[in-house]
């Protein structure tokens, strides 16, 4: 598996086609307070159990969020020592970079 950097223009072009799904690594409580729109909260400590959610949209590019990016590239690490076989894509900045570019 090759683990990606998207930046947000091109995050929001895949979200606007449907061309991709985020999944949000951050704290429950992180998540409740502020988001973007459609993601899937499955926070870290969590996400070996729920490979299987992740794995379930297979016709999506994958990108993994968090605040500024370091939990994100932590949970693409651990797919992949996990198994996982698809490209997954690590949003540059988190949600703050989403959120400094006006989305």
């Amino acid at each position: 598996m090759q683990i990606k950097s998207v930046d947000v223009l091109t995050l929001k072009n895949w979200l606007d086609n449907n061309e991709a799904i985020i999944i949000d690594v951050r704290e429950i409580e992180e998540y409740k307070y502020d988001r973007i729109k459609n993601a899937i909260n499955i926070p870290l400590a969590q996400l070996v159990d729920n490979i299987d959610i992740i794995k379930s949209y297979s016709n999506q590019k994958i990108v993994m969020q968090c605040r500024v990016g370091v939990r994100s590239m932590t949970a693409c690490n651990i797919l992949d020592a996990n198994g996982f076989k698809r490209d997954l894509y690590n949003l540059e900045g988190g949600i703050n970079a989403w959120r400094n570019s006006g989305f």
